[in-house]
């Protein structure tokens, strides 16, 4: 269609809505969140998770969700035990004290994974050396990806997934992939030299729709390093994705503004916290407030403890996650968006700060 920024917006979010994304398995998928990264990544304990459950419960989120750190071998190394999806021997109860503590204080429970990594340090890179990503028989992404186009390979990957939501019987299932293939990795196939990278996405579309039929309650949530992965075809298999990892101000903004142009803010995911240096002085709390509040918020890092988190801060969260939840959230839903020119929006920016 050819009409302005705005009419052209909303016939594209029309579209997303209506025939790309999934419907919702429950209205939990609108669920304002909290994620355990900020002040205790790599160094995960029971204890730490239950204190952030606390807290999350207290500014009023309604799901928790264990991130990057629950697992592999000793020393608790996120980005290099990839690959090992078992408990690390720092949290030995295992996951479900965790799951349950944050159910009694109302909330859903989900758990990050990121299925297609391999890690120097797991016990996967060791075993199966063979199933590493490779081009020209040269490892691709510093030998951080597993090669899903290989079909054992696939099998072994969407079998780990249905593993651990039916263990720990998650009410949410968050991806993350933190690599670039650039190129790709590539086989030989009757013959010819074949770029994987295809049947590497047809492997994932695949099994995702196999996941979502065998586990039609399960909110699936997807993550690329923040926002590496937003394409439809990815969205077409999950119910709410990270917007970016970067939330500081101004730039923040600018993304949400940019990619509300494509997608609906109610599935977009924008953090309020600490996990990002220096994000205090980016923007005063109301301005980073009103960013989660025009989207899906996620908190990560809000205090280091309950003891320690300000009672201004405190009142301030609790009273913005009200205003979203009452009045915001259901004018999200099906909202039509309307956008500021980059002048206008610039000149925000510079009255806010």
């Amino acid at each position: 269609m050819k009409s302005d920024l705005d009419h052209v917006t909303q016939a594209l979010l029309d579209h997303v809505r209506k025939d790309v994304l999934p419907a919702p398995p429950s209205e939990h998928v609108f669920d304002v969140e909290a994620n355990h990264r900020g002040y205790m990544f790599d160094h995960e304990t029971e204890a730490g998770f239950k204190r952030e459950i606390d807290m999350a419960a207290d500014i009023g989120a309604e799901m928790f969700v264990i991130d990057a750190g629950w697992y592999g071998p000793e020393p608790n190394r996120w980005y290099q035990n990839v690959g090992d999806w078992h408990p690390g021997a720092w949290l030995p109860n295992d996951i479900q004290p965790v799951r349950e503590y944050a159910r009694s204080k109302g909330m859903q429970f989900g758990l990050w994974m990121e299925p297609e990594g391999i890690g120097a340090n797991s016990k996967l890179a060791k075993d199966h050396p063979d199933w590493i990503l490779k081009r020209n028989g040269q490892p691709v992404t510093n030998n951080r990806q597993i090669d899903v186009a290989n079909p054992v390979v696939a099998q072994w990957m969407e079998s780990e997934i249905a593993r651990l939501i039916r263990k720990y019987d998650l009410d949410m299932f968050r991806i993350d992939y933190n690599t670039t293939t650039e190129e790709g990795g590539n086989h030989v196939q009757s013959g010819f030299v074949e770029n994987s990278t295809w049947r590497h996405v047809d492997n994932l579309y695949a099994m995702f729709d196999r996941l979502r039929k065998q586990f039609p309650k399960v909110i699936f949530q997807n993550c690329a390093g923040g926002g590496g992965r937003l394409d439809y075809g990815i969205l077409r298999r999950f119910d709410s994705t990270e917007l970016s990892d970067w939330m500081r101000a101004p730039r923040g903004l600018k993304i949400l503004n940019g990619m509300t142009w494509l997608l609906p803010p109610e599935i977009l995911l924008r953090t309020f916290g600490t996990e990002v240096p220096d994000l205090a002085g980016d923007g005063d709390v109301e301005s980073q407030l009103a960013t989660v509040q025009m989207s899906l918020p996620i908190f990560r890092g809000i205090s280091p403890s309950p003891a320690d988190l300000n009672p201004l801060l405190r009142a301030k969260i609790r009273s913005g996650m009200d205003l979203y939840k009452h009045e915001l959230r259901p004018i999200l839903r099906n909202s039509r968006v309307f956008h500021h020119t980059a002048r206008r929006l610039n000149s925000f920016l510079r009255l806010r700060g």
